[in-house]
């Protein structure tokens, strides 16, 4: 009687893969254990690969595609320029140099002594709006006077002073006088209605095409020298007010180029423009799409309390005024919004 063969010996000679059939025939205990060997350490290897192929994909690696396109029209972005001085001098008394420098006494922790608030106060009598020294008849004021005076500040705003008013109404302003010559592709600017006003820490700040949805939208189609904006503007140096506590040292103009739905961050990205030069900025759109989880860390549902549209730049900002008023109960002038924490507190 034929002895009945095992399923493994039938299922190693029967099979396809290599090796098994060897293993299982040869008489010769030396070969049939190379064999073995032979097919263990291929199984191992493939095990391998296959946890390797497993694991990156469970990684979500992905590739960066970058396509280089030309388009006939393109839509002009917006141009954000600011005066480095924040105070315009000849828009200045007596009580408003007080104002920012007493503001400024109260940020700084000065309260006793000759303090800069003293001195800036002083300084609006011992010069004439001209830069010129005043007659040496000139009355000094005396800490009474300046006690006085903030107390007077204070009772004019009950519910607490507000720099943006301020700002606006004594900041550098983008108009006839200071203004020039602006044109875009040759055609003459509207200055009220192709600008609109924004704040940053440079005061009065003013953007032209802030808006890709309006009639008044500017687009261009060929690149160079007058086919943009074109602006010729008076920094009016004599009326800087460098000396005071939010004055500025450097003298000219900033502008940053950005597009219409990221606001503007002057202070970080802004380009230098010095009296007496021509200064050009020429860029490249550049167009970034950031992919969801599992692939991306980017977050589509994440939304900003103060912008329609998420923006690096606009987070930024955002994350900046929320610590600002868990830690003071205040709001830069500059930021968007108004404080909700405490409104008895100054506004710088």
């Amino acid at each position: 009687m034929e002895e009945e063969e095992s399923l493994e010996r039938e299922f190693a000679t029967g099979t396809t893969a290599h090796g098994f059939s060897r293993a299982a025939e040869t008489k010769s205990i030396f070969r049939r254990s190379a064999w073995i060997l032979l097919i263990l350490g291929g199984l191992g290897m493939a095990t391998w690969m296959i946890s390797l192929r497993v694991i990156n994909y469970f990684q979500y690696d992905t590739s960066t595609e970058i396509t280089l396109t030309f388009e006939p029209r393109m839509a002009f972005p917006a141009v954000t320029i600011c005066n480095f001085n924040r105070y315009m001098r000849r828009n200045l008394n007596a009580e408003d140099y007080a104002i920012i420098s007493l503001t400024e006494d109260v940020y700084s922790g000065y309260d006793s002594g000759y303090s800069y608030g003293q001195y800036y106060y002083n300084y609006y009598y011992d010069y004439s709006g001209d830069g010129e020294s005043s007659p040496s008849t000139t009355t000094q004021p005396t800490n009474s006077n300046f006690n006085e005076s903030w107390a007077n500040i204070s009772a004019s705003y009950p519910n607490g002073f507000d720099f943006g008013n301020f700002t606006l109404e004594k900041g550098w302003k983008l108009d006839n006088i200071s203004v020039l010559e602006c044109t875009f592709k040759g055609i003459k600017c509207n200055l009220k209605k192709d600008f609109i006003h924004t704040f940053s820490t440079y005061g009065n700040c003013y953007t032209y095409n802030p808006s890709l949805n309006s009639n008044r939208s500017r687009y261009q189609d060929q690149p160079g020298l007058g086919n943009g904006l074109h602006l010729t503007i008076d920094v009016e140096q004599s009326e800087y007010t460098e000396s005071l506590p939010d004055g500025s040292a450097q003298t000219g103009v900033i502008f940053q180029v950005h597009p219409q739905w990221e606001p503007p961050l002057v202070e970080s990205k802004g380009l230098g423009a010095s009296p007496g030069f021509h200064a050009f900025g020429a860029l490249k759109r550049q167009e970034t799409v950031n992919i969801e989880p599992p692939w991306g860390k980017c977050n589509k549902s994440l939304t900003l309390l103060h912008f329609d549209q998420y923006t690096f730049s606009g987070c930024i900002i955002e994350c900046k005024l929320q610590k600002i008023e868990t830690e003071c109960g205040c709001k830069p002038v500059q930021y968007p919004g108004r404080s909700t924490l405490d409104r008895d507190r100054v506004w710088v």
